[in-house]
């Protein structure tokens, strides 16, 4: 019996090894994948948006490769934007203590680092990483492109200015109106806190470097109306007419804001419904007529000019909100909503509650591929 025992152990070793052999053969026959195929496999993932997936990849990958710099900026990035902020600084600090690291790439590396450290609240070793790679890249594109941003979050607007003004300089550049609509957000952030002399000054400051800039001058109309100094508002808002119908609705909006006399209302009252006759496809302004017609309570005019705008543009979900508001104004709104229900029926045009958002097909059915261009997990549900 013993010797029959062993030699069922004898023959079961050499099916294990047999089997064992086959197997590592099979293994080494098999194609090795380059770490190209997993990087252009995470470009895929991050294509359609699927974050978390990338970052699987781009770990694994960083793995294999730690000293790959491309690769540890891109995967510190991606944690940055996935929320996992202490990996992001855990990463973009081991690629600085990468061994002769080029100091163009240290500076794109501090640069990313100083994000992270905003986005953990720690504003002062964000500066101090900002700073740090201004020293080494100077006023480079790529570093003013990524800095802007930060330095807008942490309301440095003088030093933003500086740093555009240095990249104007350095590379020959006009950025007039770009300084405009910085000191616009500066003045903007201001009127948030009701600091409605700062915000004009921020204003001014922004029509300085670009007198044609529609949205700043209407924010510093805006701030006048809110000082009591509503009649040099208008006067402002009147005087540059000409340029600011570029955008007739900011400047129709802000004027029937402005007027206070009868005077001035029969004369901005006229005015818009001669452009509005004039310009039939500006749903815009046709908006600000019905909310003025609405507002002197002329009812039936301000809703035959929400129905115009309707008309003139049925998709746009603005045209709708006026109307609505309008229908919960009303005591008795049943004939107008009779009306707008009859046309919504005729014109509008209801589309599938799933697209791709890869080609647009647009299903009543989830799909986990996309019958028309073939992508997998890209029918989702429209967000309005």
């Amino acid at each position: 019996m013993i010797v029959g025992l062993y030699f069922f152990i004898f023959l079961a070793g050499i099916g294990l090894g047999y089997f064992g052999w086959r197997y590592v053969h099979q293994r080494r026959s098999l194609p090795v994948i380059p770490q190209q195929a997993f990087l252009l496999q995470a470009v895929q993932y991050l294509a359609r948006g699927s974050v978390s997936d990338a970052l699987g990849g781009l770990k694994n990958l960083y793995e294999s490769a730690p000293n790959d710099v491309a690769l540890g900026l891109a995967l510190g990035t991606l944690f940055r934007r996935h929320g996992e902020i202490l990996q992001a600084i855990r990463t973009h600090k081991h690629l600085l203590a990468t061994p002769e690291l080029d100091p163009t790439i240290r500076g794109f590396v501090l640069t990313e680092l100083g994000a992270d450290f905003l986005d953990s609240g720690l504003f002062e070793r964000s500066e101090k990483s900002l700073d740090e790679a201004f020293n080494l890249l100077g006023p480079h594109p790529w570093y003013c492109d990524s800095a802007l941003p930060l330095l807008i979050r942490m309301g440095k607007f003088e030093q933003a200015c500086n740093l555009m003004n240095a990249q104007a300089q350095a590379y020959g550049l006009d950025v007039s109106h770009r300084l405009a609509l910085l000191r616009q957000e500066e003045g903007l952030r201001a009127f948030a806190k009701g600091d409605f002399e700062q915000a004009r000054a921020c204003f001014q400051l922004a029509l300085q470097h670009d007198p044609r800039c529609v949205s700043a001058m209407v924010h510093h109309c805006r701030s006048l109306r809110r000082l009591d100094l509503r009649s040099d508002g208008l006067n402002l808002l009147l005087r540059n007419r000409d340029w600011l119908l570029e955008q007739p609705w900011l400047f129709f909006e802000e004027w029937s804001k402005s007027v206070q006399s009868e005077q001035e209302i029969a004369a901005f009252e006229a005015d818009l419904v001669a452009w509005c006759q004039k310009n039939r496809e500006d749903w815009r302004s046709g908006l600000v007529l019905g909310r003025h017609f609405q507002k002197m309570g002329d009812v039936p005019h301000a809703f035959e000019q929400f129905m115009k705008g309707f008309s003139a543009s049925p998709n746009q979900l603005l045209v709708h909100q006026a109307i609505w508001q309008f229908l919960l104004a009303q005591d008795r709104p049943i004939e107008f909503l009779r009306r707008y229900s009859s046309e919504v029926e005729r014109e509008w045009i209801f589309l599938p509650p799933y697209e791709c958002g890869e080609c647009g097909y647009h299903t009543d059915q989830v799909f986990w591929y996309c019958p028309a261009c073939h992508h997998f997990e890209t029918c989702l549900e429209r967000k309005i």
